[in-house]
């Protein structure tokens, strides 16, 4: 479900930042983020789901939004550059991400890493 709310996601972002700005549209899509981290550290299944879609909502915004805003502050020799950076930093970000929950992970089976006595 979080996945198809931040496909969804993509598309409104791109209208908000059309409607009212990319900055103004950044600046409420962190929000939204940050409700929804907030959400995930409650100990009840209801609210990390509620965390969780509130997450993908922004996430799905960023990445629509987040290019777009760059794209339109950045001096015109680097226009190319920054297009390419953060398409490549987001992916690497993505991939440390998984490393760490890799490493992070206490289950002998998933994690060949794990050493019990």
């Amino acid at each position: 479900m979080p996945m198809g709310v931040a496909a969804i996601m993509t598309i409104v972002g791109g209208l908000m930042a059309q409607k009212i700005g990319s900055r103004k549209t950044l600046l409420i899509l962190t929000a939204i983020g940050a409700v929804g981290i907030i959400f995930t550290l409650i100990p009840l299944t209801w609210a990390l789901i509620l965390g969780r879609v509130l997450e993908a909502f922004h996430w799905g915004g960023i990445t629509s939004v987040g290019p777009l805003y760059m794209m339109q502050n950045l001096p015109i020799q680097y226009k190319g550059l920054g297009g390419m950076g953060y398409s490549i930093f987001f992916g690497v970000a993505e991939f440390l991400v998984f490393l760490l929950g890799l490493a992070l992970s206490k289950d002998p089976a998933t994690n060949p890493l794990v050493w019990f006595w």
